[in-house]
């Protein structure tokens, strides 16, 4: 966890100035856009309940309770947080790290030792901190010597606020955003209103500063000098202004945000895992589904549906509901064979002609006991005759059309 909360400090900036996306400690394959402010440590932890059966989730949306760290950071060059020998061994210096914080109660001054192989106060390559609860104010302070300098005497103001936040998570891409809500409704209230959450959260910032000397540099002074190299390549801070006490106190204080976000996301973490101990909330949930097609043939395949509905529409009022429609059925051969004859005319003008005087009308072609009866005969050779039944006459009329085998021929014959 000491690395863990090491990197993310190193990373808590961007060059662009641009929200930093960073691993989920507990479970690397979730990732955080932006700062995770605490909250959300459910994820990767714990899976959603209660779906609709067959229901694939893509994406989701909820409300935690949480606090917005807010941290402010100075010079503050009468500050009484130091450095003093103690003890030599050989060419390892044992230094006290001594003093008073702003908030420091008066019988409870800051003192733990750190080990460095420099002898001189100018030379010695280490850097500590120190967190204080007291007074309801939350301070931090840093003391350095030697390639660190620039940062001693630097103190910062933490603020813990309880807001609302906006969880939005994205189950594909395994992303996690944090968003603080503008408007307060509800009422944020606080999670832990006895203070001993954030008291914890510092205290662990505290402890990262025991653990992590060295002898040769300081793990919590490269760490922050990473962060302020970072922060002095942001466009506009390339000159003299990189070295700016608000551009290296910006650094750190994100440093610091980054470190105590991570804190309560293990502490919640820690509360869901161990302690199994949860509390459940509403969703708004994107579900996955399938749509066939593209909008451009989606589009086309309406326009020409909707212009085939308007044709039909005109033909219905044209016809009358179809009252006019002859009797057409295209599965009865006969009938076929009327309509394809209408390119040469001879059968069709004979079925015509019969149905202008009555005698075919409202018949149905090829049917014992009709006016208009329609056969195919064999006659002599190749031919072939498509005969007409008229009553009361007699005699063949022919209307040959072609010849062969695969000739079509066509005749009238009246019997």
């Amino acid at each position: 966890m000491q690395g863990l909360l090491l990197s993310s400090a190193s990373s808590a900036t961007t060059t662009t100035g641009a929200p930093r996306d960073h691993s989920k400690n507990d479970n690397p394959d979730w990732v955080y856009r932006g700062r995770s402010y605490g909250v959300g440590s459910s994820q990767g932890l714990s899976s959603v309940s209660s779906l609709p059966s067959g229901s694939r989730l893509e994406a989701y949306n909820y409300t935690e309770v949480g606090y917005v760290a807010t941290i402010d950071c100075y010079q503050n060059r009468t500050s009484e947080y130091y450095f003093t020998p103690n003890n030599n061994a050989s060419d390892v210096t044992i230094w006290h790290v001594e003093g008073y914080l702003p908030n420091s109660a008066p019988d409870n001054p800051e003192k733990y030792p750190v080990l460095s192989w420099s002898t001189g106060p100018g030379s010695i390559g280490i850097l500590t901190w120190s967190a204080v609860v007291n007074n309801n104010r939350n301070m931090i302070a840093i003391a350095a010597g030697g390639a660190y300098t620039s940062l001693n005497q630097t103190h910062c103001s933490v603020t813990f606020t309880p807001s609302n936040f906006t969880v939005a998570v994205n189950t594909t891409a395994q992303s996690i955003r944090v968003d603080p809500q503008a408007v307060a409704n509800p009422v944020p209230t606080d999670i832990e209103p006895t203070g001993r959450l954030t008291a914890n959260a510092m205290y662990s910032v505290r402890l990262l500063s025991y653990m992590s000397t060295s002898l040769y540099v300081s793990v919590l002074g490269e760490t922050l000098f990473h962060n302020i190299e970072t922060m002095r390549a942001r466009p506009g801070n390339h000159d003299s202004a990189g070295d700016t006490p608000s551009v290296v106190n910006a650094a750190i204080a994100d440093s610091f945000a980054a470190v105590l976000d991570d804190i309560l996301v293990a502490y919640g973490a820690a509360q869901l895992v161990l302690a199994n101990d949860s509390t459940a909330v509403p969703i708004t949930g994107v579900y996955q589904a399938v749509r066939i097609g593209q909008n451009t043939y989606i589009y086309a395949t309406l326009a020409i549906n909707i212009v085939l509905l308007v044709a039909v529409a005109i033909e219905m009022v044209r016809t009358q509901l179809w009252h006019r429609l002859p009797d057409f059925d295209y599965l009865n051969i006969a009938r076929v064979i009327v309509a394809a004859s209408a390119g040469g005319t001879v059968l069709a003008d004979e079925v015509t002609k019969r149905e202008a005087m009555g005698r075919g009308s409202g018949t149905r072609y090829g049917e014992e006991g009709t006016a208009v009866r329609i056969r195919v005969r064999t006659k002599r050779g190749d031919r072939a005759a498509i005969v007409v039944a008229k009553e009361g006459e007699a005699g063949m009329r022919e209307a040959r059309r072609g010849s062969g085998d695969a000739a079509a021929v066509s005749l009238l014959e009246y019997e």
